[in-house]
């Protein structure tokens, strides 16, 4: 009796191979030699049959036998495991998690298919939770973008759809995934805010995130479908001024928006009975005289700003009454009371004054006269002209040739006579008028206005005033 000499398996005579491990049957010499002589007795030496062929085993070791199995399994695994994946990433799977992430307010998984479908678009937590807010108030916009995107999946797979695409999303293919399956990514409508603002240096915050800062015009986006609040900011030398707008995208005119922040309701209109007095704003010097301002701003109407002029007569300074700037205020009448004195000794033909409101009164209708004009509000001007004037000048006839005024300063005026019925006052005024080739005409007048008392109040009733000099700027 023989045993293989490898795994010691018993072995039947004339076996070449061992059964278990596959071995080479290595016999004594004796046996080799009486199987030599018994082989060498036949003439011709016969070929193996089949039946010996199908008993030579199929392994030759146990580890080839481990590799072949192995081989199958990862073979069966890799064909089940390309099958599934196929599946899941095929348009009308991609489409189905949108629709159920969308349904579920799944932020993570929508914020995902944002981010990979939008090239421009890196959504955060807090625009993905406000987009998936949006769409459900707007519930025919999830059924629009379901309908869509499993339309799209259909023709991406070949097969007919009779849903129409969705305006709000597409499914689109993008690319290969793991080499081997097609990418297919959510495309979602964006868009975008065209922003211009009148003032250089305004910050844009859309839904409280900063934006951008512009100078004149830029474009903010692009936006997932929403609505927002776009908020404008100057942070000028004398505090901070905000605007805001709500925009709603379903309201945009192809996917952009025009939206322009004019800060006109942000200047005030300042003047003087003094335009050398210098204006002060919360009890600090701006340098500039009342004169030199056309018009004050954009400064915050909050009642934060307080605002007064202040000149110096004689050896003493003294400042006007003070103005709170707040809501609405668009007009600050900064008046010096009871400076006669330093009105006389600017002109001598000035005779007497018996009483400090009458000259405030002369004073506030020749001021009010002009301050109209400049504001375009020629009916109000019109009404400080006396009864007898508007008896020879109509007001249409008037206000022939006032469409190009831009504006009336009055650089110097004082009150030379007045008493129970009439009064004089000597008066310097500035005019700017706009001219066809675009350019201001500038004119410098100085004369005397004479004033009539009538039962409400003085009245402007003839002006002898002569043109100075003028200039084109």
């Amino acid at each position: 009796m023989e045993y293989c000499r490898n795994c010691g398996t018993k072995l039947i005579e004339g076996q070449q191979f061992c059964a278990e491990c596959g071995e080479p049957v290595k016999r004594n010499h004796a046996n080799e030699n009486k199987q030599a002589h018994s082989v060498s007795s036949k003439p011709v030496q016969e070929k193996m049959s089949s039946s010996d062929l199908s008993k030579q085993p199929i392994f030759k070791s146990k580890i080839s036998k481990i590799i072949a199995i192995v081989s199958v399994v990862v073979v069966a695994l890799l064909a089940g495991g390309y099958y599934v994946v196929g599946e899941m990433t095929s348009p009308t799977k991609v489409a189905e998690h949108f629709i159920d992430a969308v349904d579920q307010k799944d932020v993570k998984t929508v914020k995902k298919y944002i981010n990979e479908g939008q090239y421009e678009v890196k959504a955060n937590d807090k625009e993905t939770k406000a987009f998936l807010n949006y769409l459900h108030e707007h519930p025919r916009m999830i059924t629009s973008i379901a309908d869509g995107l499993l339309s799209d999946a259909a023709a991406l797979e070949d097969e007919k759809s009779s849903e129409e695409p969705s305006p709000f999303a597409a499914l689109k293919e993008d690319g290969k995934k793991w080499v081997l399956f097609n990418s297919y990514k959510i495309k979602i409508q964006t868009f975008y805010i065209d922003v211009a603002s009148e003032s250089e240096k305004t910050e844009i915050y859309v839904n409280d995130v900063k934006k951008a800062t512009i100078e004149e015009e830029e474009q903010i986006g692009p936006l997932l479908p929403g609505e927002y609040t776009v908020k404008a900011v100057i942070n000028g030398e004398y505090g901070k001024v905000e605007a805001d707008e709500k925009l709603n995208t379903e309201d945009f005119v192809e996917q952009t928006a025009l939206l322009e922040f004019d800060w006109s309701n942000h200047y005030v209109y300042i003047y003087s009975n003094y335009d050398d007095a210098v204006l002060y704003v919360n009890d600090k010097s701006t340098k500039m005289k009342i004169g030199d301002l056309e018009e004050f701003g954009p400064v915050p109407l909050d009642g934060s700003l307080k605002i007064y002029a202040q000149r110096k007569f004689g050896d003493e300074e003294k400042k006007s009454n003070v103005v709170t700037l707040e809501e609405n205020t668009t007009d600050a009448e900064l008046f010096f009371e009871d400076q006669e004195g330093s009105m006389l000794e600017a002109n001598e033909d000035y005779d007497s004054i018996d009483a400090s409101t009458e000259t405030e009164a002369i004073e506030e209708v020749i001021l009010g006269h002009y301050h109209s004009i400049s504001n375009d509000n020629f009916q109000s001007a019109y009404d400080f002209f006396s009864s007898s004037y508007k008896s020879k000048v109509t007001f249409d006839g008037w206000t022939k040739g006032l469409e190009q005024n831009i504006n009336d300063t009055v650089t110097m005026l004082n009150i030379t006579s007045v008493d129970d019925t009439t009064a004089k006052a000597y008066v310097e005024m500035t005019s700017y008028d706009e001219q066809e080739d675009g350019s201001t005409l500038v004119q410098e007048w100085g004369g005397t206005w004479n004033l009539v008392k009538e039962s409400d109040g003085w009245k402007l009733e003839k002006a002898q005033l002569e043109k100075l000099a003028s200039r084109t700027e």
